[in-house]
């Protein structure tokens, strides 16, 4: 089953069509392209044969998803007429800033009839909430880096006569920055889509667990308005452990980065690591004095793309946690949360080794 996608920016502007939409609809990309959307995506109610709401209209109204149900019939540039079944969700800045919206359908008679119905659409919502959170997350989390990096290139290239060594170093850092957000980006996903599809690795090596952890925090956390504010501390033997080291990077970098960013600058963040070679167990505690996560929301935020209502403007993008849990139950360990909304967090992280 293959579905179609169109996404559009705050005036409801086409921007985006890709070629399942492209034979639905009968529009090409380079005719769509800056069109009104309710031009190019037709529907009619099928009970009535009248003109159905606009869905793009009403999400940047309301600001939540709606689902395309299956009285909904798209009327084709050429006239012709197609049940559809799908969504309609909005794009947000991590602000809540609403910049656009993406259509997400397929054609209904394709689906698998062998299959019960309530099984079909379950399977599918997921399958849409979670397309549309991806290509959200891609279209905020690359448009400003991208957009960083052409200034500073353009920067670059008017002024390389006039600029001096520091404001060309300046600009070049921006760029490097930039590149390495996009790319950090794409790990997480590279982590989460391995994971899900049995391919991601794990390779276990021996390890000085400790020296690990303070070169870690060296390398990520060298400015000393983060570094002074980690306090590492180490009990028992951690120079037998024998873990996978690139995917503990993963686990302990995003859980002090979260620690970090959603604390004061001026609270401390405690980082414990503790070590047990009889047990062949290391456990790892975290503990910031942040904004805490709400009780109705820790199930789910170790989902891909979840963020919690308390965030406000945080920056972010919800696959920290995400890549984290996978990386822990690839090494069969176990992770658990505990905190208080406006005291603080504490999460700790067990990994066995052999």
């Amino acid at each position: 089953m293959h579905d179609a996608v169109i996404v559009t920016d705050r005036q409801a502007a086409v921007t985006f069509i890709n070629p399942i939409a492209e034979v639905l609809t009968g529009w090409q990309q380079s005719e769509a392209m800056g069109q009104a959307v309710s031009s190019i995506f037709q529907r009619v109610d099928d009970v009535q044969g009248t003109p159905a709401v606009n869905l793009v209209v009403q999400v940047f109204q309301t600001g939540e998803v709606v689902s395309l149900r299956g009285e909904s019939v798209l009327i084709g540039r050429d006239g012709r007429q197609i049940p559809i079944w799908g969504s309609v969700s909005p794009l947000k800045q991590p602000s809540g800033e609403i910049t656009g919206a993406v259509i997400i359908f397929w054609d209904s008679r394709d689906r698998n009839q062998t299959e019960p119905i309530t099984q079909v659409l379950t399977r599918k919502r997921e399958f849409i909430c979670f397309r549309s959170q991806f290509i959200s997350t891609l279209f905020h989390e690359f448009s400003n880096p991208l957009s960083a990096i052409l200034t500073a290139a353009q920067l670059l290239n008017r002024f390389q006569d006039r600029a001096t060594h520091a404001q060309k170093q300046r600009y070049l850092q921006q760029i490097m920055a930039s590149v390495g957000r996009m790319t950090a980006l794409m790990d997480d996903l590279r982590t989460i889509g391995q994971a899900e599809s049995g391919r991601l690795e794990f390779i276990p090596a021996p390890i000085d667990l400790e020296q690990f952890c303070r070169d870690l925090i060296t390398k990520l956390f060298s400015q000393p308005k983060h570094f002074n504010r980690i306090a590492f501390t180490c009990q028992g033997d951690c120079t037998r452990a024998s873990i996978d080291k690139e995917l503990a990077g993963y686990i302990l970098s995003h859980l002090l980065t979260n620690a970090l960013n959603y604390s004061s600058d001026q609270d401390m963040v405690q980082f414990n690591l503790t070590c047990n070679p009889d047990e062949s167990v290391a456990i790892f505690c975290i503990q910031d004095q942040g904004i805490g996560i709400p009780e109705t929301e820790q199930a789910r935020v170790f989902e891909p793309f979840y963020r919690a209502k308390n965030v406000g403007k945080v920056p972010g993008n919800g696959l920290g946690l995400a890549v984290v849990n996978v990386c822990v139950e690839r090494h069969q360990g176990e992770i658990s949360l505990t905190n208080t909304v406006g005291v603080g967090s504490i999460v700790t992280v067990k990994l066995p080794w052999e």
